[in-house]
């Protein structure tokens, strides 16, 4: 509360146990959004704030992980 009153932005990344558990939901988080609380989701996967820039993936398994890592380093 104190960031939020002296509007200072805050950036939450939902975690594995934020997830969604009905199509038809949202995480708890949102009941917090506003103009200063962004929160990075499986609905809202990227936000841009002027010049600051967070994306993010869903929950990745690792069995996947060999795949993951060619893909960012061909992105690097």
């Amino acid at each position: 509360m104190k960031l939020l009153n002296n509007d200072i932005p805050v950036y939450v990344i939902a975690g594995n146990h934020d997830k969604l558990q009905r199509s038809d939901s949202s995480i708890p988080q949102e009941l917090y959004e506003n103009e200063n609380f962004h929160i990075l989701s499986p609905n809202k996967t990227a936000i841009y704030d002027n010049e600051l820039f967070i994306g993010g993936i869903s929950f990745i398994g690792s069995s996947n992980q060999e795949m993951i890592n060619k893909a960012l380093n061909i992105i690097k």
